[in-house]
């Protein structure tokens, strides 16, 4: 008895072609489906690829932890004594400094240009691997070689806008706090070298920062480090490891997430508003097979009325048109999810969407993944499901006899 329903709702899918109304709403119903889970999936997908693309692009730039003092300079010795016998899941730690200078050429028909020069030590940011990956290498140049004595990495951009190659001279143009009387400044110019470049892929790094030793920063400003980047072991816990530092150091302790704080809550509430609304066009969707159902349900009052007579439970047959729904919505659920992996995979492999220059990617990035493809099926079949309930349930309203006396 209990093969029973699957046998008759294969019947009666099977023989619904022969129905043309009913064929045609079964053919709207399983399209409905599987666009809205065509859909559904892509952007997720599309979304999720948006969200990891510009994570990498700023963990590029920033460390994942930084120490920051409040006006005072950080004591790097005693620091590193602390991260070695307390934290052994920082592998790598650079301090730094950053100051304004204005940069110019010999060349007459170049401006100005107001940079950010950070100062580390080269050894230990390219043990941070941050900002070193994308130092874009020139004839076999390390990164530490290109911040040799006064020698800076400017960004691709700033190289573009001074019309400077690696091997050129640039003029430097500084002041110091105590130089600057009645509203007048006193600036200082040095010499510098450009040892190369590097590409972060976002505009405001490219176009207004350059490295240099930290020494040679020292001997512009006279200055010590203000600021720390710490990396972990990649199985560390990242807040566990803020919050121990700010209980053990007392300073400013903050990931490179809350440096962009509107930034990743706009992406989030982005995936997530698209998430609502697709997934509301799926539950339009899945109504038509309200309208299949019921269809079909009227269409079979006699059959239904004939197991009624001969002992049929009310319950097995609801399950036979559950049986009927839930088939429509796992086809069209299986249909989409297979078109939107498939189109996700070209996507990938064939970047042909390019996007403008305010995005930090230059083609359109999408990231599929099992947990979406779970998330989307679930839903996709358990607003089928309810859909296909809704009809189901008005069946044990069915009077045996009334029906079969009007087909009578």
């Amino acid at each position: 008895m209990n093969k029973v329903p699957l046998l008759l709702a294969w019947r009666y899918v099977k023989s619904a072609h022969t129905e043309r109304s009913i064929n045609s709403m079964a053919r709207i119903c399983f399209g409905g489906v599987f666009i809205g889970t065509f859909a559904l999936t892509l952007v997720l997908a599309i979304m999720q690829g948006f969200e990891k693309v510009t994570h990498e692009k700023l963990r590029g730039i920033h460390a994942p932890i930084s120490i920051r003092s409040s006006g005072d300079y950080l004591n790097v010795s005693a620091l590193g004594t602390i991260f070695a016998q307390e934290f052994p899941e920082i592998v790598a730690y650079s301090p730094s400094d950053t100051q304004q200078v204005i940069m110019e050429t010999n060349d007459v028909a170049t401006d100005f240009t107001i940079a950010a020069l950070k100062g580390v030590i080269p050894e230990q940011e390219a043990a941070l691997a941050t900002i070193a990956k994308r130092f874009v290498t020139t004839h076999g140049v390390t990164f530490v070689e290109a911040l040799k004595g006064n020698k800076l990495i400017l960004g691709k951009k700033l190289a573009q806008e001074l019309h400077v190659g690696v091997g050129d001279t640039i003029n430097l143009l500084y002041t110091h706090e105590h130089q600057t009387r009645h509203g007048k400044l006193a600036l200082e110019q040095t010499a510098a070298q450009v040892g190369g470049m590097f590409d972060s892929g976002i505009d405001e790094f490219d176009s207004a920062m350059a490295l240099c030793s930290l020494d040679f920063l020292q001997t512009l400003f006279d200055t010590e480090p203000t600021h720390i980047g710490l990396t972990l072991v990649p199985a560390a816990d990242e807040q566990a490891t803020i919050d121990r530092l700010q209980q053990r150091l007392r300073l400013d302790v903050f990931s490179w997430q809350e440096l962009y704080p509107a930034l990743i809550a706009a992406l989030k509430l982005e995936k997530y508003g698209m998430f609502l609304i697709l997934a509301l066009i799926t539950l339009v969707a899945s109504m038509n097979i309200i309208s299949l159902l019921f269809m079909q349900i009227t269409h079979k009052r006699a059959d239904i009325a004939m197991l009624k007579a001969m002992g049929m439970s009310d319950a097995a047959i609801k399950t036979i048109f559950l049986i009927m729904g839930t088939a429509i919505s796992c086809a069209g659920a299986l249909g989409g999810l297979s078109a939107a992996t498939i189109v996700g995979f070209l996507l990938d492999r064939y970047p042909l969407i390019t996007l403008p220059d305010a995005y930090y990617v230059s083609h359109l990035p999408i990231q599929m993944s099992w947990s979406i493809l779970l998330l989307v099926a679930t839903v996709t079949l358990l607003l089928g499901f309810v859909a296909s309930w809704i009809p189901v349930s008005r069946i044990g309203s069915i009077t045996i006899a009334k029906v079969l006396r009007m087909e009578a």
